[in-house]
């Protein structure tokens, strides 16, 4: 299975100690392949000394999901905390894997943003800058947020309790334009989840938009290629105010203020702009606006 064009998903015990000799099994056999596989973990586990576990020394998994990143709270600190721990924990040459949004939570529009635009565009700055590997949800992209199902409606094996409710709120069609079936079907055709509502979200809607999610996610992902991802990935946290996250992170300077108020910044880098959420002309740019990110070009 491991040389199939998609790949393969396996279940197992999780968290049992075998589990690592079974990691550095499939990794000699991924290895032994041209090219080698990678293998990707959908590691459930909310240590991230556990996390790195699953790296070993470079002999299990390549690359292992970050939920205490998906799990942390919507705040620079909190978020800054986990990739600071995530960075000293992993081994060398570990390459950390960074998502907010699955198959089995709330997509982060909603479970870190509540639908507020503003705030979906920070979050996707801020992912597109790490340093490491970038996986995004279907829907992330244009900013999609988790649908409401009625329980008659639910596919989930798992069911539904109001401590943990339907899986399937995540899992609704991609919502490629504003009609009835969002374009993921043919007309009069139900889908097998109900479409969320694709008049106010879709691709069809945003890819001309010059203000639009899509449109803010394609320049980050360009801006990762040639500046970040192609970059010294060292990162580095600096100094800001309270509930801004600022960082250096290959060639280029982050500033994300994670407040409901304007931020300073006490020595704004004078750096070109690269990306901003927002507004940002020369004389502003000290100052961020609520919710706002700006990307900074970096000297090498």
């Amino acid at each position: 299975p491991l040389a199939g064009r998609f790949g393969f998903r396996a279940e197992y015990n999780e968290n049992r100690p075998e589990v690592h000799a079974l990691y550095r099994d499939w990794r000699s056999i991924a290895d032994s392949y041209e090219p080698p596989r990678l293998l990707l973990g959908e590691t459930w586990v909310g240590d991230i000394a556990r996390l790195a576990s699953f790296y070993g020394s470079d002999d299990e998994l390549q690359l292992a999901f970050n939920f205490p990143l998906i799990f942390a709270r919507f705040d620079a600190d909190d978020l800054a905390s986990v990739v600071d721990r995530t960075l000293a924990a992993l081994p060398a040459g570990g390459c950390p894997v960074w998502t907010a949004s699955n198959h089995d939570i709330d997509r982060f529009p909603s479970r870190w943003c509540g639908g507020d635009q503003a705030k979906i565009k920070l979050a996707l700055l801020v992912l597109t800058t790490l340093p490491g590997t970038l996986v995004l949800y279907y829907g992330d992209e244009i900013g999609m947020t988790s649908v409401t199902i009625p329980p008659e409606a639910s596919r989930d094996t798992f069911g539904g309790t109001s401590a943990r409710p339907s899986r399937d709120r995540a899992r609704t069609p991609m919502q490629w334009d504003g009609s009835a079936t969002a374009g993921f079907t043919s007309p009069g055709v139900v889908s097998w989840l109900p479409v969320g509502e694709p008049a106010g979200c879709n691709v069809a809607a945003q890819r001309d938009d010059p203000a639009s999610v899509l449109t803010l996610c394609r320049e980050l992902l360009r801006l990762r290629r040639e500046r970040v991802a192609q970059a010294s990935p060292r990162y580095e946290r600096l100094a800001a105010p309270s509930g801004v996250w600022r960082y250096a992170a290959g060639a280029v300077e982050v500033a994300a203020n994670f407040t409901g108020q304007p931020a300073t910044l006490p020595d704004p880098p004078d750096g070109q702009v690269l990306v901003s959420t927002g507004e940002c002309g020369k004389a502003e740019r000290a100052v961020l606006a609520p919710w706002q990110g700006v990307i900074f070009a970096r000297a090498r």
